[in-house]
């Protein structure tokens, strides 16, 4: 495990590294490019400049992505060679947390964004399991940034594996205590204890982050995913099909959590469906956007796997329903 751990980050680091050296130094040449191309789609109505809109969070990121790294590096060298193991969890934990709010406040920046939220005072205190809709690639700044940053909750975080690739999240975010899922399906059994084993011990100023849905939103995914879970689940067909905004949450991981008795605080957001591809974010879609987010705390139900199946589907009803209020209040 440790040689694949340092044979990843022998490709990844470096290569993060030398495209950020190298768009430094090629940055006002790379200006005038994204400059003349945003003024050439003028003539196409498309007056949002995205392109340089895009440089600017381009170079941000590399520029969060190698300053991440490096004092990740400094902290541990500093910390006796990871040796003081507390001070160098709590220095690691400030560093995620203006690591991703310097993100969000760069993307705020660049794409002229506003940030309105509801709720966030059900976010403390701790101990409790947060589940998020999941819409975006970058909608995990919400909580990280808006919870974990601003709040000073120490979220622990169950992620995708092909996050790894990222070298401040796969350094940082596995020097903490969070779970990179293997989607592969090879080993449900050991994915899903991994999971409900970080749930263990929370403190009042922790929680743990799950997206649910397993993946980012997109209505051919729905679609999908609908049938699929209409055929394992018939007596929840209705529903399973009543969901329109949001995909149905995989409940596996999503239950092994309730075990442990806390308190359950879910969270939804729109205006980020800009940011679901490449593609949406090149049309300009996202230029000027209102994100509202919204956050709210019940109780986790007590009893077996079968009988909490229909409370997580009824929850995730009401968050579709909240998703939809605020994807009318955007179009508004």
């Amino acid at each position: 495990m440790e040689k694949a751990v340092s044979i990843r980050r022998l490709k990844t680091v470096p290569t993060v590294f030398l495209a950020w050296a190298i768009s430094l130094l090629m940055s006002p040449l790379l200006v005038v490019v994204a400059v003349g191309v945003d003024v050439a789609r003028l003539v196409t109505g498309n007056r949002t400049f995205t392109t340089l809109r895009l440089l600017v969070f381009g170079l941000a990121y590399l520029t969060a992505e190698v300053v991440g790294v490096s004092v990740a590096g400094l902290q541990w060298v500093a910390t006796g060679f990871g040796t003081n193991h507390e001070r160098l969890m709590s220095w690691s934990y400030q560093l995620q947390g203006r690591w991703s709010a310097f993100l969000l406040a760069t993307l705020k920046k660049a794409f002229s964004l506003n940030v309105e939220t509801t709720g966030l005072e059900h976010t403390e205190p701790g101990p409790y399991i947060l589940m998020m809709r999941h819409a975006s690639m970058i909608d995990v700044l919400l909580p990280a940034s808006l919870i974990a940053h601003q709040k000073g909750i120490k979220l622990r975080w169950i992620l995708k594996q092909e996050l790894l690739s990222d070298p401040a999240l796969d350094v940082v975010g596995s020097r903490l205590p969070n779970h990179f899922v293997d989607r592969s399906g090879r080993d449900t059994a050991a994915e899903r204890e991994a999971i409900r084993q970080l749930a263990v011990a929370l403190q009042h100023d922790e929680a743990l982050m799950i997206y649910p849905e397993g993946t980012r939103f997109s209505t051919k995914k729905r679609d999908v995913m609908v049938r699929k879970m209409s055929r394992i689940y018939p007596e929840f067909v209705a529903e399973i099909e009543s969901l329109d905004s949001v995909l149905p949450p995989q409940p596996g991981g999503s239950l092994a959590l309730l075990d442990f008795d806390y308190d359950i605080v879910f969270g939804t957001h729109s205006g980020l469906a800009g940011l679901a591809s490449l593609r949406q974010i090149w049309s300009g879609a996202l230029v000027g956007t209102t994100i509202r987010a919204e956050f709210w705390r019940v109780e986790a139900p007590k009893g077996s796997f079968e009988s909490r199946l229909p409370w997580l589907l009824k929850q995730w009803q009401e968050v579709d329903r909240r998703t939809r209020r605020l994807e009318d209040r955007r179009k508004d």
